[in-house]
């Protein structure tokens, strides 16, 4: 679905790339986790906002929590992001991810949170 057929908060728990918003997406902040990073992206064409992860081949889960709770997407790739949520400009924006070492999901896993609004900060939580 085209970016142009969403406006606003129907963003909210869509995929970023399938509806055009990863085009002229960036990283607004980014942290090495377990050999590979994890960035919060933002969409200006959008006004949209998710969690990618890029690296070793890992077990990922992420999830956006703020504005919206979106649908958790469990990945194992060494590229994979979260569903999005709609939080223009300094808007808060808030998810997790979680990384495996194992692929698993059951050992060797560390656990962050992200929330970013005029600026960003990270929080191990497992």
């Amino acid at each position: 679905m085209p970016a142009e057929a969403l406006t606003g908060s129907q963003y909210n728990n869509t995929l970023p790339y399938p509806t055009g918003c990863g085009q002229g997406a960036y990283v607004i902040t980014s942290r090495a986790i377990l050999g590979g990073t994890a960035s919060m992206v933002y969409s200006p064409r959008c006004g949209t906002n998710w969690i990618e992860w890029w690296g070793p081949y890992r077990t990922t889960v992420k999830t956006m929590y703020q504005p919206a709770k979106t649908s958790t997407e469990t990945d194992t790739a060494s590229w994979s992001y979260s569903r999005q949520v709609y939080a223009p400009g300094t808007a808060v924006a808030r998810g997790e991810i979680w990384v495996w070492v194992d692929n698993t999901g059951y050992s060797g896993a560390q656990g962050w949170s992200v929330r970013c609004a005029s600026t960003c900060s990270w929080v191990q939580f497992y």
